[in-house]
């Protein structure tokens, strides 16, 4: 399994407010799509501030990141179901 880096933990947190976002707005079916571009483009304004990129791309800590954080290949795999799941009900 690939250690968490701290961009990791800031895109965890930051989907889990969209995703929270969204549930109270009913918009809970659209939001996995969407989340997978605004994936691509958090990488791209993480990467566009160097020492953003630097500090952020550094292994977390183990002891630092929390019991219940979600290894970002799983989690990629939650997305598709869920965009697949999309898919179905329409």
């Amino acid at each position: 399994m690939k250690s968490a880096t701290y961009r990791d933990l800031a895109w965890d947190g930051l989907a889990d407010v969209v995703r929270e976002a969204a549930e109270t707005a009913k918009m809970s079916g659209e939001v996995e799509a969407a989340l997978v571009m605004f994936r691509a483009r958090f990488d791209v304004a993480v990467d566009a501030v160097p020492a953003v990129a630097k500090a952020l791309d550094r292994v977390a800590d183990e002891r630092e990141v929390a019991a219940d954080s979600v290894d970002p290949i799983n989690r990629a795999d939650e997305i598709a179901a869920h965009i697949g799941e999309a898919f179905n009900k329409k």
